[in-house]
C-alpha cells in the first residue's frame, strides 16, 4: 500500500520548562553590637512586580539602622509573600542630639544600666550618669563581650534672652507713641506678626513681643491707653473750597482710639448733598459737579471709640460753613 504524499512527512517539535521556587526569606532574627552597625535586609524574589516595607518604601532591598522589626510584602503573578525580621542591638543606647543650654543649667546624660558591661566617659569616670556642667563634648564607650559601642553628644551654653518693651503708656487727643524694644541675646518678633522692631501705635491695646534663641524664648508686653484725655472727635466748623491748596476740604479726626464709618452734609433744608461710609472721610465742596454756595451746611458722622478693649458705637453733628 502506497501512503499519501502529505503523510510521508512528520515534524517532531522538543522544548523544556525551568520551574523556579518562589520564595521570600529575610533570615533569622539578628543581634547587632551597636546602633552604629548597619544590615542590609533583601527580599529579591524571582519574579516580584512589587516590594512593600512596613515604611512603605518600596525597593527589593532595606538598609536597617536601628533596632526594631521590619517586614515586606512581595507581589508576583502568581501569589502574593509575606516575611518579617526583628533586629536587636546589643548595647542599645544613644547620648541625644547635639544641643544649647542656658548658662548655669546642666544636663544629666544617661545610659542603660547592664552588670555585663563597662563604662567608661571621656573623664575616665565609669559610671552610667554623667551631669554636663559646662561647654564641650562628651564621650562615653561601652564594652560588652565582643561588642564595643560609643556615642558622642556635643553641648554649647550661652546667655538667655532679655527683652524689654519698656513701661505702660498713656496718650492724649491724637498722639502717637513708638515702641523701641530693648533686645539682647536673640532675634525679636511680635506675637501678631508685625513687621519691623519698632512700631508707631495710634490706639489703645496691649503689645506683645518675643525673643528668641537656642537657649530660650522670652516675651513682654506694654499697654498703650488713651486715657490721659478725653478722646473726642475733632469738626472744622468752616472750609474754603477755592483751590489755593489750604483748608480746601471738611475733614474731620480723632484720637488714635477712633474709628470713622461714615459722613454726611446736608444743606439748610436738610438735604443729603454728601455721603460716604468709605475712607477717606471728607467733602471737596461740591455737589453734583457743581461748587456748593456760600452759606452753612451741617455735618453727620457715625464714628466707633475703643476705651478700655471695649468699642462703643457713636455719633456727632454740626454746623459747617462754607466760605470763599
Amino acid at each position: 500500500m502506497t501512503l499519501p504524499g502529505f503523510l510521508g512527512y512528520y515534524y517532531l517539535f522538543v522544548d523544556d520548562v525551568s520551574l523556579v521556587q518562589i520564595k521570600l526569606d529575610l533570615g533569622r532574627d539578628s543581634t547587632l553590637c551597636s546602633r552604629k552597625d548597619t544590615y542590609q535586609l533583601d527580599a529579591t524574589t524571582p519574579g516580584a512586580i512589587d516590594y512593600r516595607w512596613q515604611d512603605g518604601s518600596t525597593k527589593p532591598t532595606f538598609l536597617v539602622t536601628k533596632p526594631g522589626k521590619y517586614a515586606v510584602t512581595a507581589v508576583t503573578a502568581c501569589r502574593t509573600l509575606q516575611d518579617s525580621i526583628t533586629i536587636n542591638y546589643a548595647l542599645d543606647f544613644d547620648l541625644g542630639n547635639d544641643t544649647t543650654l542656658c548658662i548655669a543649667q546642666t544636663l544629666s546624660l544617661k545610659v542603660p544600666y547592664d552588670s555585663a558591661s563597662t563604662y567608661r566617659w571621656q573623664d575616665g569616670s565609669t559610671q552610667t550618669t554623667f551631669t554636663v556642667k559646662q561647654q564641650g563634648a562628651y564621650t562615653i564607650r561601652v564594652e560588652k563581650a565582643q561588642c564595643v559601642a560609643t556615642d558622642t553628644i556635643r553641648v554649647r551654653f550661652i546667655r538667655p534672652p532679655t527683652l524689654d518693651l519698656g513701661p505702660d503708656t498713656e496718650l492724649c487727643g491724637a498722639q502717637t507713641f513708638t515702641i523701641k524694644p530693648t533686645v539682647t541675646e536673640g532675634t525679636f518678633s511680635w506675637l501678631d506678626g508685625f513687621a519691623t522692631n519698632n512700631r508707631t501705635v495710634s490706639a489703645s491695646g496691649v503689645y506683645w513681643g518675643r525673643v528668641k534663641n537656642d537657649c530660650a524664648t522670652v516675651t513682654d508686653s506694654i499697654e498703650i491707653d488713651y486715657g490721659a484725655c478725653d478722646c473726642v472727635l475733632y469738626a472744622p466748623n468752616s472750609f474754603s473750597p477755592n483751590g489755593d491748596g489750604q483748608n480746601d476740604v471738611f475733614l474731620a479726626y480723632g484720637c488714635g482710639d477712633i474709628t470713622i464709618t461714615s459722613l454726611a452734609v446736608y444743606n439748610r433744608w436738610g438735604e443729603v448733598i454728601f455721603k460716604t461710609d468709605k475712607a477717606p472721610f471728607q467733602w471737596d465742596g461740591y455737589y453734583r459737579g457743581e461748587i456748593c454756595e456760600i452759606g452753612v451746611y451741617a455735618w453727620h458722622i457715625t464714628y466707633q471709640l475703643k476705651s478700655k478693649q471695649k468699642v462703643k458705637y457713636l455719633q456727632d453733628h454740626g454746623p459747617l460753613s462754607l466760605i470763599r
